[in-house]
């Protein structure tokens, strides 16, 4: 009798059949993702609203920019960088348009690389190889004077993908400053035809 107490104490689901067992561990997986399921949707929820990231950025004097031919200017904390293109001046959205991640600058290439995939990009956004579907998105520019008026602005709407105005070795444009809305951003072109 003592080897029968000693057996239910081993297998103490013994008197449950199968189908009851099944059902209890299917029971059991589904209230384990419903409850995984609410914590996604209430972090996303509560995360979206608690930790909004400043939308306008103040990036400095004009004369900090990157001359042409220069490396862009990363700022991390608006994650893009600032280039001079042919149009004038653009930010230029750090995240590939591949798969979101993080793109870096090669010195030695003279172009952004993606760490995740390899696509790459010139100084002004232009793909180059990889399997990014298009060119660097891009942010709204706005230069100002020491006033805070507009002296020149992209203008997504207009096709203005820069905020026009180009500085060069001789021009260092003292008294006017970057400000760059992270809200207004314009969609990189498709690869180019080479």
């Amino acid at each position: 009798m003592n080897d029968m107490n000693d057996i239910e104490t081993a297998y103490p689901l013994r008197g449950i059949d199968r189908r009851e067992l099944l059902a209890w561990m299917w029971l059991l997986a589904a209230t384990a993702a419903a409850v995984k399921a609410t914590q996604l949707t209430y972090g996303f929820i509560r995360g979206s609203h608690a930790t909004r990231q400043p939308t306008s950025f103040a990036a400095g004097s004009v004369a900090d920019l990157p001359m042409p031919g220069e490396a862009p200017r990363a700022l991390p904390e608006g994650r893009f960088w600032l280039a001079q293109t042919q149009e004038g001046v653009a930010a230029l959205d750090g995240v590939c348009t591949h798969l979101d991640c993080l793109l870096g600058w090669d010195d030695e290439a003279h172009e952004f690389a993606c760490p995740c995939h390899g696509s790459r990009f010139d100084a002004t956004g232009r793909h180059l190889t990889g399997p990014a579907p298009r060119d660097m998105d891009r942010f709204a520019v706005k230069i100002v004077n020491a006033e805070g008026v507009a002296v020149a602005s992209t203008d997504f709407a207009a096709g203005v993908l820069a905020a026009p105005i180009t500085i060069d070795k001789g021009d260092l444009a003292t008294g006017l400053y970057v400000v760059v809305d992270a809200s207004q951003e314009a969609m990189g072109a498709p690869p180019h035809e080479s």
